[in-house]
């Protein structure tokens, strides 16, 4: 995905905004399967992988 800039030459607010929303909800899901004690399951990795690849 590519950044959109502004005038400014710096990623607009709304992205901004949006990426924190995504990468707090995928951190919410990591803190849940570790609760749940699914590691091993899905293995947490693969997740991490997942949302490093979102951004």
């Amino acid at each position: 995905m590519r950044l959109s800039f502004g005038p400014s030459e710096l990623p607009s607010v709304a992205l901004l905004q949006y990426r924190f929303g995504r990468m707090r909800k995928s951190m919410g899901q990591i803190g849940w399967i570790r609760r749940m004690g699914l590691e091993g399951e899905m293995g947490v990795g693969k997740i991490c992988v997942r949302l490093f690849r979102n951004f």
